[in-house]
């Protein structure tokens, strides 16, 4: 199944690129990891709008991804994505250090790293206010306080390393809520991954497999959840079938 492209990738990548949640409109600066990433649509299209992208997924997975990085990214001037092996609830320390090689502008093998699972995100970045342009701000609707839904979105020389122990800005995941029994190891990845200030997007296609409890899961973790309107779909994917949530963390 993560060696094909399912169309909730094509949705979360649209809808992101047309209302960044940071910035003012603009993707530069911002670090985001893509969960589940499978072929890498979403991942590769915030690459390649300027955004500093680690994407990850199992091992079976990843070999694909990174013939689809070099494929398109390979000669951007923005950077080359950064390709992670990474199992939900598994060590995530080598994602955080991936965003610190990726801020860097370390290329190793071409800006494509392969590494193993794992760890826990420290605290706190620079924080500036998200662009009235983009997703409404982190947390709005979910009651969540204005300091949770600041954005660090500038990376200053020489800060790469303290900005990837504080997590990154944006995590994002399409069509990975369909086995309920994962939900407390994705949800444990999210929790050590991300910024105080972090967004998460999810987009996935109602099919009946239980993806309908994520909601409820996620917030007995501890994330404020909100469903965005339909409306700020592609008017091809607005007939309700395809949902698109927002996350934060409320602790």
């Amino acid at each position: 199944m993560g060696l094909v492209i399912w169309q909730s990738s094509i949705v979360l990548a649209d809808l992101l690129l047309r209302r960044p949640p940071y910035g003012q409109g603009s993707w530069p600066g911002v670090s985001v990891l893509e969960l589940g990433c499978g072929p890498g649509v979403v991942g590769m299209a915030l690459a390649l709008a300027g955004a500093r992208v680690v994407m990850t997924d199992l091992p079976h997975v990843t070999p694909l991804t990174r013939v689809n990085v070099e494929g398109n990214c390979g000669h951007a001037a923005c950077g080359v994505p950064r390709v992670v092996d990474h199992a939900w609830g598994g060590d995530a320390a080598p994602l955080l250090a991936a965003l610190a090689a990726r801020g860097a502008g370390a290329g190793g093998d071409g800006g494509v790293q392969r590494a193993g699972t794992g760890g826990a995100a420290a605290a706190a970045a620079a924080a500036a206010a998200p662009g009235a342009d983009g997703l409404p701000a982190a947390g709005q609707a979910a009651g969540v306080g204005a300091a949770a839904a600041a954005a660090a979105v500038a990376v200053q020389p020489g800060a790469a390393a303290a900005a990837a122990a504080a997590g990154f800005d944006l995590i994002v995941a399409a069509d990975c809520v369909y086995e309920p029994p994962f939900y407390a190891d994705l949800l444990s990845t999210l929790r050590a991954v991300a910024a105080p200030h972090a967004c998460v997007v999810m987009a996935h296609r109602m099919r009946g497999l239980g993806e309908a409890g994520f909601p409820a899961a996620a917030q007995a973790a501890g994330w404020a959840v909100e469903q965005l309107p339909p409306h700020l779909l592609h008017q091809e994917f607005r007939d309700g079938s395809y949902l698109v949530l927002r996350l934060a963390w409320l602790g």
